[in-house]
């Protein structure tokens, strides 16, 4: 009988902003790649060492005759390593034509330089990147102002007449004030709409 290793991670914010993720085997990818789709929650390809130790201290999933996984809380560093992948060719989302397979998502979003800080695209400024289809409305991953929080979904309420200032509002947080963020330091999001 062979080991079960993480080769997927199902991650998500709850209604209160908090954190939650597990692995899967690579047998299991499939069903779970279309559970974090129902619930709309992330699923991310674990490749390399590194994210296999970190996936390692996620609790290992498990998929219910409803098509929901259980995701627990995690611990909200762990969950910022994985969210860095949301959004790039490690994200992974079922086939519209046959849902139990998986494919990688279109490569955008958040580049990472060597220290883990996200860096503009290659191709800034010349219309052709990513960030440069973020207009009002948009679903992004933000960094809050301070950095104990992490990450989380917000909409672009406003976008600065030179285009590299948006302003954004938490998406499970309306309440909360808005705050300014750099256009090349969000992560995209596809809206689930």
């Amino acid at each position: 009988m062979n080991e079960r290793v993480p080769a997927l991670v199902v991650l998500g914010l709850d209604n209160d902003g908090k954190p939650h993720a597990t692995w899967f085997s690579e047998e299991d990818a499939a069903v779970a790649a279309k559970a974090a789709q129902m619930m709309q929650f992330h699923a991310v390809r674990v490749t390399g060492d590194d994210l296999r130790k970190a996936a390692g201290q996620l609790p290992i999933g498990k998929i219910f005759a409803s098509g929901r996984a259980f995701a627990p809380f995690v611990k909200r560093e762990l969950y910022d390593k994985f969210s860095a992948l949301i959004g790039t060719d490690a994200e992974v989302k079922p086939q519209p034509e046959a849902e139990s397979q998986v494919e990688p998502a279109p490569k955008a979003a958040v580049p990472e330089t060597a220290s883990g800080q996200n860096k503009a695209s290659p191709n800034a400024g010349d219309g052709s990147d990513a960030w440069a289809a973020i207009k009002v409305g948009a679903l992004v991953l933000a960094r809050d102002p301070d950095p104990e929080n992490g990450w989380y979904e917000a909409l672009v309420t406003q976008v600065s007449a030179d285009g590299n200032t948006l302003t954004v509002r938490w998406r499970d947080y309306s309440d909360a004030p808005q705050v300014q963020v750099k256009r090349q330091g969000v992560g995209l999001l596809r809206s689930p709409r």
